[in-house]
């Protein structure tokens, strides 16, 4: 048996999951931007895409800690070489990378909702000070 399958496999699903957390970011960043810009269709379409990321990330997880396993299983060392550490290291700073993400797309959607809100309350004190009385609905209903 061939002792590099184990550790190829082992080393793309690294990279995979490695990717997917850099595009994860990525993606956070084009958000914020098209929330800046109020461009909903974006922002609706990056949300369905951090939803996929997320998705695959958790399924990477799940296969990374079965391989994890398997090895254990086998008594086989957990693979460690120079490219498993350094995808290690660049997955290390890209997850640092989106969570400083994550907590400046959590604030950015907090402001908007609650400018949102603002808007909202602004528009019902509106509606509320403009709407006539119930006696001039009834003098207007008269006159018609």
């Amino acid at each position: 048996m061939n002792d590099n399958v184990p550790i190829a496999s082992y080393t793309e699903l690294l990279q995979r999951r490695l990717d997917a957390v850099r595009t994860l970011t990525r993606s956070l960043r084009e958000s914020q931007n098209a929330l800046l810009t109020r461009d909903v269709d974006q922002c609706g379409q990056f949300t369905e895409q951090q939803v996929e990321l997320c998705n695959e990330i958790e399924f990477l997880e799940r296969d990374l800690r079965s391989a994890d396993e398997i090895l254990a299983w086998a008594k086989a060392l957990k693979p460690d070489s120079k490219e498993i550490a350094q995808i290690r290291k660049h997955t290390k700073l890209a997850e640092d990378q989106l969570m400083e993400n994550c907590l400046v797309h959590k604030g950015l959607v907090r402001r908007a909702k609650r400018s949102v809100t603002i808007m909202m309350n602004a528009k019902n004190t509106d509606a509320m000070y403009h709407a006539p009385s119930s006696f001039e609905a009834m003098q207007c209903a008269e006159e018609a």
